[in-house]
């Protein structure tokens, strides 16, 4: 009421102190107070190994930033299929891309760069064809990612004159 300037570190305190003395339920609600609850209680959690009890906490927020920390963990523990749900939930198509392509369902992995135009899906999807060699495709998806330095470098190592001055006309940028 008096002292507002130090209240969330007031209850980041709290929230440390009660997360040594092992009052979880305590700990996560001044975390929340304090502003730090996307990171504080994940780490808190996993430290913990409590990670039914984090599961529940990050789809009980519903949270974007969240969502996609724990598809991150998932995909880390190798399970894969979850972590790409959490992703779609998140809303960062480029790391479905990304995993698409990491498992060869370069189909889906299309589709979502195609259907979503983020840039960062496009980079991921131009990345695998330009691992596959398909420079066509790699030079239309990074053009699509507007990273046109990457699809000149490709046309000009193709020798694909036409479309190097096509794309060096689209930027805004000396290349």
């Amino acid at each position: 009421k008096y002292n507002r300037i130090n209240l969330k570190n007031t209850h980041f305190q709290m929230a440390k102190h009660f997360e040594a003395v092992h009052e979880i339920d305590r700990a996560i609600k001044h975390y929340m107070e304090s502003g730090t609850h996307k990171t504080e209680v994940p780490r808190m959690l996993t430290k913990l190994n409590m990670i039914d009890r984090l599961q529940s906490f990050i789809q009980s927020l519903k949270d974007p930033a969240l969502y996609k920390w724990w598809a991150q963990y998932l995909e880390a523990q190798d399970m894969t299929q979850d972590a790409l749900n959490f992703y779609r939930e998140a809303q960062d198509f480029g790391s479905c891309v990304r995993l698409f392509c990491s498992v060869g369902d370069i189909q889906n992995a299309a589709r979502i760069a195609n259907n979503s135009n983020d840039a960062q899906a496009c980079f991921n999807m131009a990345r695998h064809y330009e691992q596959e060699n398909n420079i066509g495709e790699a030079i239309v998806f990074y053009s699509r990612s507007s990273r046109l330095h990457h699809a000149i470098r490709l046309a000009k190592e193709s020798g694909m004159d036409q479309q190097v001055m096509m794309m060096s006309l689209q930027s805004s940028k000396p290349i």
